[in-house]
């Protein structure tokens, strides 16, 4: 069982989202890979991000995606998928809770095990109880009481820069596709639909961003978006 301080992250930034057609996302990271740093934490330059959303019997968090709240939250299991492999004990698994407050978003994230995982696909959310932290004990309230069950399964694959200095991440991902039968996170012949054939572009940054940064992004004439690639999945 994962069970140490290191599993438990909390982070408080700004977030930018936009949409991109295949041409303008190729453009604008070439651009960015000679001013950022590729993300370390990839195992390369391109790879696949699988999570599981769970949300209420009424759907209150879509429902909340929807009608635009300015508080509101998403809760997942995330894994990261490599082409042809088989998940093991080895690989990162994490519960996280997504929290959003106009442009700025909080992710809480638990590391757990693939037994653990399998146990909250299966609703036995008492499981949480075992890890004596606070966050974990607060995923537990929120699954429990809110009566959370799995919702659906996103998939896309992912380019990700940092640029540490301004505590700067920057991500682009490209075809979105996902399930609303098909829920096992870690089933590898998974069948998914695909979602959407734009690129999302996702900024991350403290409070001030890179003027260098904005640069690049002022080129192209981009607007915010507010829609995600969860909203693009479960209105397959």
């Amino acid at each position: 069982m994962v069970n140490d301080k290191m599993s438990i992250l909390s982070v408080r930034r700004q977030e930018w989202k936009y949409e991109l057609d295949p041409i303008m996302s190729c453009d604008i990271a070439r651009r960015l890979s000679v001013l950022l740093d590729t993300d370390p934490v990839a195992h390369s330059s391109r790879y696949t991000v699988r999570s599981l959303y769970f949300d209420t019997l009424e759907d209150v968090d879509y429902r909340g995606k929807l009608d635009g709240l300015r508080l509101r939250h998403k809760l997942r299991l995330r894994c990261y998928p490599r082409p042809g492999c088989e998940l093991t004990a080895d690989d990162t698994i994490k519960l996280e809770c997504k929290e959003k407050d106009g442009s700025y978003q909080r992710k809480i994230s638990l590391a757990v095990d693939m037994t653990e995982a399998r146990a909250l696909m299966n609703g036995e959310y008492h499981i949480l109880l075992s890890r004596g932290d606070e966050n974990a004990t607060r995923f537990y309230a929120m699954l429990s009481q809110g009566m959370y069950r799995p919702v659906s399964i996103v998939e896309y694959d992912r380019r990700a820069f940092i640029y540490p200095d301004f505590h700067t991440r920057i991500t682009l991902d490209e075809g979105i596709r996902g399930s609303l039968s098909a829920l096992d996170l870690f089933r590898s012949d998974l069948p998914l639909m695909p979602a959407s054939d734009r690129v999302t572009l996702e900024v991350k940054f403290d409070d001030v961003l890179a003027p260098a940064i904005s640069d690049i992004l002022s080129m192209y004439g981009l607007f915010h978006i507010s829609a995600g690639k969860y909203s693009a999945v479960r209105g397959l």
